[in-house]
């Protein structure tokens, strides 16, 4: 089971980095948010928590009527899911998946008419839920955390784990328009160059903090 601290910890950090995320049913193992692709396009994002978290890291799966060129029967490995440590966050997380699903565009599966009034009147009940669940979990998290601890949470190490996190991204995405024949050799290797230049002089500035 995960300690009640650390899940607290993390919860109040979602409702802090994270916009449009919320547990689902009041369980903080469970979240759910919406996501945008290039298009500006949406689709329901879920976060699940495993038992022995932080040691294991959580899942990220999109909705079963929703294909997107980086996601993977519903998996989204991210690089921070893939290089997982107990020192990395669950808004952090989101906020990488955020990034990959912005790069491509959402394609719907076609379903029959009664599947799709099915899927309509769940997820109109399950928002309703989220929603009252989230303001009794606002007030829960107002009571046990204050401001102060709120404030000095998001530090000056988490900013750059997050410009780290976004140049890898960059570095990924050239990575994969090189393969795909979308940019030419010389392009991709003066980008690249240049986004592992920033990614190093940002991990020497996170050795100095």
């Amino acid at each position: 089971m995960v300690d009640d601290a650390v899940l607290s910890r993390e919860a109040a950090y979602m409702y802090q980095y994270v916009t449009g995320f919320q547990p689902v049913n009041g369980n903080l193992l469970r979240w759910r948010g919406l996501v945008n692709d290039n298009n500006g396009n949406s689709a329901e994002l879920e976060l699940v928590v495993p038992d022995d978290f932080p040691y294991s890291p959580p899942q990220l799966r999109l909705p079963g009527s929703t294909e997107h060129p980086r996601v993977r029967d519903g998996m989204i490995m991210t690089r921070s899911i893939q290089n997982w440590t107990p020192s990395h966050h669950l808004y952090s997380v989101i906020r990488e998946a955020k990034s990959i699903l912005g790069t491509g565009s959402f394609q719907t599966i076609q379903k029959t008419s009664n599947q799709k009034v099915e899927q309509g009147l769940e997820s109109q009940v399950s928002t309703l839920r989220t929603q009252l669940e989230t303001k009794k979990q606002e007030l829960a998290s107002l009571k046990k955390k204050s401001s102060q601890e709120v404030q000095s949470s998001h530090s000056v190490a988490d900013l750059i784990e997050d410009s780290l996190i976004e140049v890898e991204n960059e570095s990924y995405a050239l990575e994969e328009s090189y393969d795909n024949l979308e940019i030419k050799a010389i392009e991709f290797a003066m980008n690249f160059v240049d986004a592992r230049k920033r990614y190093y002089l940002i991990e020497a500035a996170k050795g100095r903090v």
